[in-house]
């Protein structure tokens, strides 16, 4: 039987439809930033319109953290960077007596602080401060803005904590130490969504992909060479498959999780604030109440318990430490407050001394540095132990092992080498008659999309799930930052794919759309 091509020219509405079903239904597939509102998703769904492997490396580095912390429920949601926890912000001071009575805070103290305040000949001016958010092995910690409710779905009762207190996205390593101190850990549930829909999507944007790339073949590449609009989807059908093993691996979530963690107590001993929804439950410690030094890093740093609250005295603000429950608290004026500190004089004697001389001025002795997440106690740490090596205990857990292993190792490669050994399978890389300017963007919309997905989203998005949620208060460094993304790299990159989409477009107008007749 002879068969024949009958082609026809193409209408808008088809080379529409053509960008939806090749190009939109991938951007649909993504994988959403945990508790972000839509249109915070739908920033990242843009992004990955335009550029289809710009997902490849969010995806790779959450499977590397759900590998790494996912052996529960508990720490698959803190891979997920879908767990946020109560810090203590830069304003943050000891409670009053009336407002709550003493807390127990871990603090730095520093060198010599007993002896320095029995001294008979200075005056000693401690400083009360909060470490920064990149103090040290703490970096990485980013607090949420004041309107987080407008940002995020957060679950539970967090609208209103009282001053000195804010919600937090730490990295995952920070959040298995602090959540060593919860009880039952593994009994945990935490809601998350395999996102049927989104499999499904991918699985008939896989197949459209797969038909528009078969029906490529002949007449497209005879006339456009490897410049064909047909091979621009096999990207899109790639990341597709991705996204469906990595959603089907490590779900969706639609909220953020506040964990519980001993500073939680302290906040709801606030003023009588109220908070609902935390996750886990804290274990009880045997003879409550006892002074400890704290274990992992913090303890590394001399950080140790100690009761410290704020109270009034002839008319001032005094504050409160008391180092050893056997011995007197040691109590200080507040003199001044500078640069979010609370700069305290000693005034346990009654009457002021000149002040000590560690140079040719005089000088604050050190500073009380009071701890960001509130560590958990030795004691709880040691019991706590737990191995880092996960037991695969059954042949599900097994495959899905080398699923994870594989897909981490092998879909970077395969992202930048099968595209190219398709475009050389089925045409050589012969130009045919394509013209510069098609083959030009066409390559560059690949080759930037390859490098945009393993460079930005990476290094970036999968380090901070909060990029795309604006500065909640913008400083100079901010704005130029923001303006270096947008106004700057964002053109350099845009340039590529915009040029590719009027490419496909050119060319399906040009091409029309055929099909055999028998």
């Amino acid at each position: 039987m002879r068969t024949t091509i009958s082609c026809h020219p193409i209408v808008w509405e088809q080379i529409l439809v053509f960008f939806l079903l090749n190009y939109g239904a991938h951007a649909a597939t993504t994988i959403s930033i945990p508790g972000a509102k839509w249109w915070a998703n739908a920033q990242w769904q843009i992004v990955a319109f335009c550029f289809p492997f710009a997902g490849l490396g969010r995806a790779i580095g959450l499977l590397i953290s759900h590998r790494r912390h996912g052996e529960d429920e508990l720490g698959k949601a803190i891979a997920m960077g879908a767990v946020a926890v109560v810090g203590r912000s830069k304003d943050w001071q000891p409670c009053t007596r009336e407002g709550g009575g003493d807390e127990l805070v871990y603090v730095q103290l520093p060198d010599g602080f007993n002896e320095a305040i029995d001294s008979e000949m200075s005056t000693v001016e401690i400083v009360v401060n909060v470490p920064d958010r990149n103090f040290g092995p703490i970096s990485g910690i980013k607090s949420f803005p004041k309107d987080h409710e407008s940002l995020f779905n957060i679950h539970g009762q967090f609208a209103s904590l009282p001053d000195g207190y804010e919600l937090v996205i730490c990295p995952p390593g920070q959040l298995v130490e602090l959540a060593i101190g919860l009880d039952n850990r593994s009994e945990i549930r935490i809601s998350r969504s395999r996102s049927f829909l989104k499999m499904a999507t991918s699985i008939v944007q896989l197949i459209l992909s797969s038909v528009t790339i078969y029906r490529t073949r002949g007449s497209q590449l005879d006339r456009y060479g490897y410049a064909a609009f047909g091979l621009s989807v096999f990207p899109y059908a790639f990341m597709s498959l991705v996204n469906l093993i990595c959603i089907g691996i490590v779900g969706d979530y639609p909220s953020i999780y506040v964990m519980r963690t001993p500073l939680l107590d302290e906040v709801e001993g606030r003023d009588g604030t109220r908070i609902s929804g935390e996750v886990g439950t804290l274990k009880k410690i045997v003879n409550g109440g006892r002074y400890e030094r704290v274990g992992g890093w913090m303890g590394e740093r001399g950080f140790r318990a100690v009761r410290m609250w704020k109270e009034m005295g002839n008319g001032e603000d005094i504050i409160a430490v008391q180092v050893d429950k056997a011995k007197p608290p040691t109590k200080f004026k507040l003199a001044e407050t500078a640069r979010d500190k609370i700069v305290v004089n000693h005034i346990n004697h009654g009457r002021r001394h000149r002040p000590i001389t560690l140079s040719s001025e005089p000088l604050f002795l050190a500073e009380i540095l009071v701890e960001l997440l509130e560590n958990i106690p030795t004691r709880i740490r040691q019991r706590s132990a737990t191995s880092k090596h996960r037991r695969l205990t059954n042949l599900r857990l097994w495959i899905k092992e080398l699923v994870i292993l594989f897909f981490i190792f092998a879909s970077p490669i395969l992202a930048l080498v099968l595209p190219h050994l398709l475009i050389f399978f089925l045409t050589g890389f012969k130009k045919r008659e394509s013209t510069a300017v098609e083959r030009g963007f066409m390559m560059s919309w690949l080759v930037v999309s390859q490098a945009y997905g393993l460079w930005f989203s990476f290094v970036i998005v999968s380090l901070d799930p909060t990029f795309f949620i604006p500065f909640p208060q913008m400083s100079v460094l901010k704005t130029l930052d923001m303006f270096f993304r947008l106004v700057i790299v964002a053109p350099l990159f845009l340039a590529s794919p915009i040029g590719g989409f009027v490419m496909v477009g050119k060319m399906l107008r040009e091409f029309g759309s055929c099909s055999l007749i028998p």
